[in-house]
């Protein structure tokens, strides 16, 4: 049963939570399947009619080997700018840009192919609520139309590669046919709302802010390590270690109805070594536990009043975890396994190791999941490493405690599975950071959403509009109810992460604002994935399938991975997620792939989009609303006035950059667009 959350003010930061890993198991690795096909190059730009480039595509099985003699079928989506060959040659017909398709069976894959001729131009002629994707090389024209007419440009980096270091140059310059002199804006300005929260709120959210930040670094290095420790392992690695374990110790059924040891002994690992170095064993004393998670404290909190969790504390988080976070996990990931066979996760929470003090909110080390043959610091057991300081904040009524539980099993699970694909493939099959962090993101945010309905919110497949969020989730002393409390944490990442500029999907890029991180932009991204090809909105946790697909062994890591889901290569998903961002929450029907679950207005109500960190509310701090177009001013105007302008800055890898025109109805805006390939320009028509 949902346990009553007391309703106190949610004080404290929120922080966003950690890297590890982990899945679910099987007794012996099954026949390899096939399981995709990959085209390549994935992007190609033909510059004169007539061209030609040879594809080539390979039909691969989830061990990595490839399906020799194939037979694929070629299919252009526009033979109009592109046709193909049966062999995969592909020639320019005409400007424009078209999807060359192989597909074996039921599997395709495609590539983007981009015909420019020299000095092209492409004329835009959309409706309100159309959008249309451009190649690059050919300058663009808006339609002086009507007076009032709005557009938004988004420029889309399309490297997925998570490096930092990609940031490039990306320079729109625009031009008027009739005057080069802007005319006043005719849009009306935004309208500033007050602030919702007090200001004490604020100044929480502010040191959470910092908090998610430093964890989600921290968490990144602890992966790279996790990952390198694997591969030093994996070639001496005996993948039926499980099942040997269980024949020597059968499962512990008595600690299913809750008689686990009142002691055991916990290497504290930091999670960051590569070498499996021996880490002294120390005593660990339980404090409560039930079905599911068993939760101890180390020996060193236990003999200090002033750092030890109560009981209390323990069972705050038991009760959550088994109302709102066993089923998402299950349903959502497929579990977790079992390896010491005791039927439950373990929380070691400690101030005296390395990593979960400060400001480090806790984290799960894949190490723990090996045997201790190949890592003799292994606990041999799915351990999460908690901050004893953020559960006794609970008595503060922060409830990050909660649902940091939740994010940590996530990882557990996909580790597992990582460990399991990457057996069957032998060789390194973990999710990237992004995903990893943002699916554990979406664990956390569907069991908050639940736990919001029983205290009286809507169910979680609702549509959140600041409207709604201010009659449900804030009490009349302007303080966020507890069971809310954790959603502002993501609302705040996603500010954090798109009104930055460098900003990226995969990665956080050099020279990012303040607060840029993963765990915004990968939410982001694959919150918008869930609603548009998850069919979220269609009944509650109805997006748990689309996820499960994603999680599973059986699934390709990565973006092999979200293209089966989706059918969509991530050049295609990128550009529909940058149509979906600047046609949200607009007065057009959106499209068909759009956000459901939120209306990100909800940023702006609570005055986060005016400051960065979130605003204190005395003043209207940087310009703009959702999404953040760089043709934002002072003033709060979002657009510029069809004219002369000229705008460059930076953009990562997986990043948009928007920028927004009005007509004044005078004159076509010719807009030419430079910036490194792969990069599409995406344009709506808003008015």
């Amino acid at each position: 049963m949902p346990r009553p959350i007391r309703h106190v003010a949610a004080t404290l930061p929120f922080l966003l939570l950690v890297v590890a890993c982990g899945g679910s198991e099987t007794t012996g690795p099954p026949p390899a399947e096939i399981i995709g096909v990959q085209v390549t190059p994935a992007n190609a730009q033909l510059e004169f009619i007539g061209a030609t480039v040879q594809l080539a595509a390979r039909v691969f099985r989830d061990d990595g080997s490839t399906v020799a003699d194939a037979v694929l079928v070629w299919n252009s989506s526009d033979p109009s700018v592109a046709t193909v060959d049966a062999g995969g040659r592909v020639t320019a017909v005409s400007t424009g840009s078209a999807d060359i398709t192989a597909s074996f069976q039921s599997l395709s894959a495609s590539a983007r192919i981009v015909v420019t001729t020299p000095n092209c131009v492409n004329a835009v002629g959309l409706q309100p609520g159309e959008w249309e994707s451009l190649a690059l090389g050919c300058a663009v024209d808006l339609p002086a139309g009507s007076a009032g007419d709005l557009y938004r440009l988004a420029v889309v980096n399309q490297a997925s590669a998570e490096a930092a270091n990609a940031v490039t140059t990306v320079s729109v310059a625009t031009t008027s046919a009739v005057s080069t002199a802007p005319p006043a804006s005719l849009r009306a300005r935004p309208t500033r709302r007050e602030p919702v929260l007090d200001r004490m709120e604020r100044e929480r959210l502010r040191i959470g802010a910092r908090i998610a930040l430093a964890t989600a670094r921290d968490h990144a290095e602890r992966r790279t390590a996790e990952i390198e420790l694997w591969e030093r392992i994996r070639p001496t690695h005996d993948p039926t270690w499980l099942e040997r374990r269980r024949q020597e110790r059968p499962t512990a059924a008595a600690a299913l109805l809750g008689s686990s040891p009142q002691r055991i002994m916990i290497r504290a690992n930091a999670g960051t070594s590569t070498t499996c170095d021996v880490t002294p064993a120390t005593p660990a004393f339980l404090v409560a536990e039930n079905d599911y998670v068993a939760i101890y404290q180390d020996s060193v909190i236990g003999s200090d009043l002033s750092t030890q969790i109560t009981t209390a504390h323990a069972q705050a988080m038991l009760d959550y975890y088994e109302a709102y976070g066993h089923d998402v996990i299950q349903d959502y990931f497929s579990g977790v396994p079992d390896i010491d066979g005791n039927g439950k996760i373990i929380g070691y929470v400690s101030f005296t190791t390395p990593a979960t003090g400060g400001l480090v909110a806790g984290y799960v080390w894949g190490g723990d999941l090996f045997p201790q043959e190949d890592c003799a610091t292994s606990n041999e057991a799915e351990v999460m490493y908690l901050n004893a300081g953020l559960i006794r904040a609970l008595d503060e009524g922060f409830e990050q405690a909660l649902d940091l539980v939740v994010h940590e099993a996530k990882h557990i699970s996909s580790f597992w599975q990582g460990y399991r694909r990457s057996i069957r493939a032998n060789s390194n099959q973990f999710q990237p950071l992004w995903i990893e962090e943002g699916t554990a993101e979406i664990g956390g945010n569907v069991a908050a959403r639940t736990a919001w309905q029983d205290a009286g919110g809507p169910e979680p497949n609702v549509r959140v509009t600041p409207e709604l969020f201010r009659d449900l989730a804030v009490g009349n002393d302007n303080e966020v109810i507890p069971e809310a409390s954790n959603l502002i944490g993501r609302f705040v990442n996603v500010q954090r992460y798109l009104a930055s500029q460098p900003n990226g999907v995969v990665v956080t890029p050099f020279g990012a604002g303040r607060g840029h991180s993963i765990y915004g932009s990968g939410w982001t991204f694959l919150r918008w994935l869930a609603d548009a090809y998850g069919g979220a909105a269609s009944a509650p946790l109805a997006d748990a399938g689309f996820f499960r697909q994603m999680n599973d062994s059986l699934a390709a890591p990565g973006l092999g991975g979200l293209q089966a889901a989706t059918g969509k290569s991530f050049p295609q998903l990128m550009e529909e997620y940058a149509a979906g961002l600047m046609l949200h929450a607009t007065d057009v029907a959106p499209p068909q792939t759009a956000f459901d679950l939120y209306d990100f207005n909800v940023i702006e109500s609570f005055c986060f989009a005016a400051d960065n960190p979130p605003c204190d509310g005395s003043e209207p701090g940087p310009p703009g609303t959702f999404p953040w177009p760089v043709t934002a001013q002072s003033d709060g105007t979002m657009s510029v006035p069809f004219g002369t302008h000229s705008f460059k800055g930076s953009i990562g890898n997986g990043g948009v950059r928007i920028h927004e025109f009005e007509s004044s109805g005078a004159g076509d805006l010719r807009v030419t667009v430079e910036a490194e390939e792969p990069s599409a320009i995406v344009v709506v028509r808003i008015r």
